[in-house]
């Protein structure tokens, strides 16, 4: 394997030099060679006016050794990405998702919806709609607590039968899509203050509502 001024030994023959000083010595990495079974570490004797060769220089004198991972060390180094990927998912769903949730109700929609009841006698549903959101993740703000009242009314209904549906848009959009408000028996239920309302159940005559929310 040498090329010319250089001189190469394996690995057996460097432990019994590595000792002596007036030696030195520089691998070349380990190599499969013809007839012996083990790669063997190829090292060059680097005193001066000796050549050391790049490794490129080595081609087609013998088969440069790449060690392979072990297929349980590539299961194992796997399953310690993936845990990571879970664990960073599970922080993320757990822990930082809900605080930027709770941050952007409190930075952006509460500010949002102040300015929408004073700058309109009636709040548009868009303000309605954003404090439900803010409810969420601010259940008990005071600035929150304290909009409710211009924003929305509560209404409880219990029909007979129970069961019923009930249906509600804004009274001042008619042609807007229904939205449902739950299933009756209703308890505190948060409605615009004007609004039309339906109350549905199959086999039952609709009964059709439009005026204020009362509890």
């Amino acid at each position: 394997m040498a090329v010319p001024g250089s001189i190469f030994i394996s690995a057996k023959v460097y432990d019994d030099i590595k000792n002596q000083n007036d030696l030195q010595t520089s691998s070349l990495g380990k190599y499969l060679l013809k007839n012996v079974k083990e790669p063997v570490e190829i090292f060059a004797i680097s005193n001066a006016g000796l050549v050391v060769p790049h490794n490129i220089k080595l081609e087609g004198k013998g088969e440069k050794y790449k060690e392979r991972k072990s297929q349980k060390s590539k299961v194992i180094t796997l399953a310690k990405i993936a845990a990571a990927i879970i664990a960073l998912t599970l922080s993320w769903f757990l822990l930082i998702s809900p605080w930027m949730k709770k941050q952007h109700a409190k930075n952006d929609l509460l500010p949002a919806i102040q300015k929408l009841v004073n700058d309109n006698f009636q709040p548009p549903t868009e303000a309605f709609d954003m404090a439900l959101e803010a409810e969420k993740y601010l259940p008990k703000d005071s600035v929150l607590i304290k909009l409710w009242p211009a924003l929305s009314a509560k209404l409880s209904m219990i029909t007979t039968p129970a069961g019923a549906e009930l249906w509600w848009k804004d009274y001042d959009k008619p042609g807007s899509e229904w939205r449902l408000a739950g299933t009756t028996p209703l308890k505190d239920v948060r409605f615009r203050p004007y609004l039309r309302m339906e109350i549905r159940k199959k086999g039952y005559q609709t009964i059709e509502y439009a005026g204020t929310a009362a509890s």
